[in-house]
């Protein structure tokens, strides 16, 4: 069941959208903050919801930068994911586990093993 935030396809074009993305990939996180803090299980739903929408609609990652957008964006998922998995209950139902570690072994992974890592620096960094 997905929450009733918006989802599209999404194809980062950086770095036009870099903060975009930035902010984007830290909802989670502060969606999962926000569960701990008050108990109200809205803002786990929404924080799964969010990571869900992105393994489930990302399929690229665009731009010089994208090695390093991948990994950097998708820790905050990771760290929002763990939080959510041992202090939500409706983590393990919702399957969003599955299909996020599915996403990261697709796409994640080979962006971080792209041989242009070896060739630092990229773009702006």
């Amino acid at each position: 069941r997905r929450n009733n935030m918006q989802v599209m396809q999404i194809q980062i074009k950086l770095p036009a959208d870099q903060h975009a993305a930035d902010a984007c990939c830290n909802r989670p996180g502060l969606q999962a903050v926000m569960w701990l803090v008050s108990g109200d299980e809205r803002y786990a739903a929404n924080a799964a919801g969010i990571i869900d929408a992105w393994a489930t609609t990302n399929k690229k990652f665009c731009g010089k930068n994208a090695p390093l957008e991948a990994g950097w964006g998708v820790a905050s998922f990771a760290r929002a994911a763990e939080l959510l998995k041992h202090s939500w209950a409706g983590w393990a139902a919702s399957g969003v586990e599955g299909r996020f570690l599915a996403w990261v072994d697709a796409l994640i992974m080979p962006q971080l093993n792209h041989d242009m890592l070896n060739h630092l620096p990229l773009a702006n960094w």
